[in-house]
This record gives C-alpha cells, sequence and structure tokens, in this order.
C-alpha cells in the first residue's frame, strides 16, 4: 500500500536530486484490516551493511522494506536486474547488489506499508532466511558484520527531507 502524498514526494526527490538512484522511506506494515501493525522511522541501513548481505534482521536489526523503497531504472540495469532464482530473498539479493552501485537514501516520511495477510508468501520467513544462508553462509556475514561494525564511517546514511523553505536537501548521519 502507499501512503497519502508518496507519489508526489517520490516524483518531487526524483526531480529535485537526480544523483539519488533508490529511496526508502520508514517501513511500516499494516494488517489485512488496514490497521498499523508496526512502523519504524528509525530504521537506518547503512551502504556497506547492505552490500555484504548483512541486512537479514539477523546480524543487523533491520531489512530494506520493499513496500517503501524505489529506485531508477538506470540502477536496477546496472545491477543486472532481479535474479529469478530466489524464490525468497530476492529483493535482499538486488538490494545488495544496489548497495555495491549506489547509497541507499532515506527518505524522512512513509512512502508504502508492507501488508500482512493469511498465507502469504512473506510468511515463511525461514524459507527467506535459507535462501540468504545458501548465498552467503552465517558465518561469514558474522565475520563481515564484526569487521563492518569497526568502521564508523560505514555506520553512516544519507538522509533526504524537507528543509524549511519545502526543497528537499540530502544530509548524513551516524547510525
Amino acid at each position: 500500500m502507499l501512503w497519502p502524498g508518496a507519489v508526489a514526494a517520490i516524483a518531487q526527490v526524483s526531480e529535485a536530486l537526480p544523483d539519488v538512484a533508490w529511496i526508502m522511506g520508514w517501513p511500516s506494515g499494516i494488517d489485512q484490516w488496514g490497521r498499523m501493525v508496526f512502523h519504524n522511522s528509525g530504521a537506518l541501513l547503512p551502504r556497506d551493511i547492505i552490500a555484504a548481505g548483512l541486512a537479514d534482521a539477523v546480524h543487523y536489526r533491520h531489512y530494506v522494506q520493499q513496500e517503501s523503497t524505489v529506485w531508477r531504472k538506470s540502477l536496477y540495469d546496472t545491477a543486472g536486474g532481479l535474479n529469478t532464482a530466489f524464490k525468497f530473498a530476492g529483493d535482499w539479493d538486488l538490494w545488495r547488489r544496489f548497495a555495491k552501485h549506489s547509497e541507499l537514501v532515506h527518505l524522512q516520511r512513509n512512502i508504502g506499508a508492507f501488508c500482512t495477510r493469511p498465507g502469504q508468501l512473506s510468511a515463511d520467513i525461514s524459507g527467506y532466511n535459507d535462501e540468504i544462508d545458501l548465498t552467503i553462509p552465517r558465518d561469514v556475514r558474522a565475520y563481515r558484520m564484526a569487521k563492518i561494525a569497526k568502521n564508523e564511517h560505514a555506520l553512516r546514511v544519507i538522509l533526504a527531507d524537507l528543509n524549511e523553505q519545502g526543497k528537499w536537501r540530502l544530509y548524513t548521519r551516524a547510525c
């Protein structure tokens, strides 16, 4: 589900910040009746974390939320598009490859919400984790996490919000 004003905000950011290749708004979710079940305005994912395959909610506390993420086609093409060999974790793989080419910009607003309902494919979190583990084993990811955690420069993110004049601006923040 897209939040009200999301499409207009995405268009404004796209025009105002032409060098930004992909953005993620605040992760949020609703249930099958439209009730908010979670909202996380503090979900920040550093580029090095994503590129190393650590945005898995095992080694790093957040996922890149598909429903709150948009990107330019040029980045999608550069990254090689979606790997259809994945049944569950194709988005995790795509984000990892995006991060090798571009910084994820964290838009300080809602864009989309994950919708939960009985029987959905994403309810199989073990299938998702198994695919990630087959791609990059947990011990390898644990080693990468320990290495990145020692580098405070690697734990920074780029955010975008509206300034007092209503113009989109970028700034950097440590996690």
